[in-house]
């Protein structure tokens, strides 16, 4: 019998036995993932202040911060939670039985709430705070020519040389819910953008906003 040897640079993180023992079934459709659900590895607080801050951290550098394939996903956390558990095996299999991913898909949806509350937040109060806005037509002729050519991006139009890119108060406000989800990393500007972006798309077209 002859046994054929395939080179592939194609890993994957093993699943061992343990991992599977440690599998969580649930039934999305019965129940929402919870701490309960994780394995046994994760019942600490690492989950938490480790290891979902980590996960965050690499979809903000990615190129998925807003559709991320379930594979990429899953192969991601197998392997920071493999570095934040010591080797760990974890189980976050892209399916209706794995606890963990669906936890860490709950966290990433939950981030990209916040981003869009925060931002119409922030809209509101500058209205309702401002009497020269407080007629809906105001608002509007506002909402538009902060769009153009992404005015709402900079803390001084006025100021030619150095206008303050990312330095508005509506971009710096996102920025600190992103901050407290990935706990001291760096700043994301490439989630942040779209946004605030929609935020004053919303208002530029007269709707009400809602999150």
């Amino acid at each position: 019998m002859s046994v054929d040897i395939v080179e592939s640079d194609d890993l994957k993180p093993v699943k061992t036995e343990s991992a599977v023992n440690q599998r969580k079934k649930i039934s999305l459709k019965k129940e929402k993932p919870k701490n309960t659900h994780l394995p046994s590895d994760a019942q600490n607080r690492k989950w938490c202040s480790k290891f979902l801050p980590a996960v965050m951290y690499w979809v903000r550098n990615s190129n998925y911060p807003w559709t991320i394939p379930n594979d990429k996903l899953s192969d991601i956390c197998y392997d920071i939670f493999s570095v934040v558990y010591n080797g760990a095996p974890g189980e976050f299999e892209a399916d209706s039985w794995s606890g963990g991913f669906h936890m860490v898909c709950q966290r990433i949806s939950e981030w990209r709430g916040v981003f869009g509350s925060t931002a119409i937040s922030v809209l509101v109060m500058f209205f309702t705070s401002n009497d020269d806005f407080q007629a809906p037509e105001a608002r509007k002729e506002y909402a538009e020519y902060q769009l153009e050519e992404s005015h709402f991006v900079y803390e001084d139009l006025d100021n030619e040389d150095s206008p303050g890119a990312f330095l508005s108060e509506f971009i710096l406000h996102v920025f600190a819910t992103h901050l407290n989800a990935i706990q001291g990393y760096e700043n994301g500007d490439c989630c942040v953008i779209p946004t605030i972006h929609k935020a004053r798309m919303l208002q530029g077209s007269g709707r009400q906003c809602r999150w």
